[in-house]
């Protein structure tokens, strides 16, 4: 398939096409299959809002699912510098946002039912003159106590930090791969 390079990339990682009805997945590598349990011709052409489904109402998080639907909006306007200067609040444990992206977390549910607390980092990439979502996941072993927010921020810097130390591989991959994709 075209996508196959993404495939083997060794850490969770999707890509979304805010400009396509509803921002569906066009890929997902190996890593998010690992973490979500679901294979690729599963979620391929669906919103990754399904991971949220059947989350109890205790674990769902009204700012995350609002910050989520600012930072969409923002990269679904086809703005190259809309992110870059959207008011998209970080919560008080993330990083300052930069390169065009933002940390959330949130829980979510596998396919076999269980529940994770996923931490994302989602970026605005170009590829020609068209914006992709890239979202880079992992998953946190245990709830974060308050005192321990340093360490969430710290995670999302790493996770920021893989995805500049990736972006021209996965940039590359994708101008090849997308520029002569019709849709």
């Amino acid at each position: 398939g075209k996508f196959d390079d993404l495939g083997d990339l060794a850490f969770s990682v999707s890509i979304a096409d805010p400009s396509l009805d509803d921002c569906p997945l066009i890929a997902v590598s190996k890593g998010f299959e690992q973490l979500t349990g679901y294979r690729p011709e599963e979620v391929i052409g669906r919103n990754c809002r399904f991971l949220a489904f059947d989350v109890p109402e205790e674990l769902q998080d009204q700012e995350t699912t609002e910050r989520l639907q600012a930072y969409m909006k923002v990269a679904n306007s086809g703005d190259p510098f809309s992110i870059a200067e959207s008011t998209v609040a970080s919560p008080s444990w993330a990083p300052e946002a930069s390169s065009n992206a933002a940390c959330f977390l949130r829980w979510n549910r596998r396919r076999d039912g269980e529940l994770f607390q996923n931490l994302f980092l989602m970026r605005q990439i170009w590829v020609g003159d068209r914006a992709y979502i890239l979202a880079l996941q992992t998953r946190l072993e245990e709830t974060p106590q308050e005192g321990r927010l340093d360490s969430m921020a710290l995670l999302c810097m790493f996770l920021s930090k893989i995805v500049l130390q990736h972006m021209d591989a996965i940039e590359s991959m994708l101008s090849s791969q997308l520029l002569s994709v019709s849709y």
